[in-house]
């Protein structure tokens, strides 16, 4: 006799059979550290949700200052031929004058431009490395300083006409070696005032150099104009 083929009952799949179980995601705000994932779970820590992020407060910059704004003193350009001779052969006019604050303008004429009629940068470095050094000079107490570095960053161009104003301040102050920053603009014609920033230098100087007996009065026509 055949033996009768008995039919077993199919059994449903249950739901978590025919669907992956979806993992529980984590609560938005925690952060895991994880760097791969094959790691253990163990080994993976959760940081605190990060708050608002805090916006610092950033110090004014002196770059605002009624000093910029002021025209040219009278005289201003024979007190450059006193201080610096270079200075004056550019026609670079004098402003303010102290161990902590050196300002001054520049009109582009001819004799600062280069072929394309623009500022030349030999000049804006002219600009920099003198500035740092009379200001050095009169931060050392009237000793002997050399310039050992310049760094300078041009953003845009000065064309023949316009006026440039000019900033210098210490960085840092110390006894061997000084830091100077220079930053350069251009004159808005239409208010007098200083318009977008041309070019930025850092100068570093030796300071506290001796000084020879022969140059012991380099420093006479610094102390006539410096405001102490």
């Amino acid at each position: 006799m055949r033996r009768r083929e008995t039919a077993h009952p199919t059994i449903p799949q249950s739901a978590g059979q025919r669907q992956r179980q979806t993992p529980k995601r984590k609560p938005r705000g925690s952060i895991s550290t994880c760097t791969f994932p094959r790691q253990a779970a163990g080994s993976c820590t959760t940081q605190p949700p990060r708050g608002p992020r805090q916006t610092l407060p950033v110090a004014r910059a002196m770059d605002d200052d009624a000093t910029l704004r002021r025209p040219a003193e009278k005289g201003s350009v024979a007190k450059a031929g006193e201080l610096d001779p270079p200075l004056q052969a550019i026609g670079f006019e004098v402003e303010e004058l102290s161990p902590s604050r050196i300002t001054g303008r520049l009109l582009v004429t001819p004799t600062c431009c280069q072929p394309f009629k623009v500022l030349h940068g030999g000049v804006s470095a002219l600009l920099a490395e003198s500035l740092a050094s009379m200001g050095a000079h009169m931060a050392s107490g009237y000793r002997r300083v050399a310039g050992v570095q310049l760094s300078i960053n041009h953003f845009r161009s000065a064309a023949l006409g316009d006026t440039v104003l000019a900033r210098a301040v210490p960085v840092h102050l110390g006894r061997s070696t000084q830091v100077w920053e220079v930053k350069l603009w251009k004159m808005d014609p239409s208010t007098g005032e200083k318009g977008p920033q041309i070019a930025e230098s850092r100068v570093t100087l030796l300071c506290n150099l001796p000084l020879p007996e022969e140059h012991k009065n380099a420093g006479d026509a610094l102390r006539k104009y410096s405001k102490l």
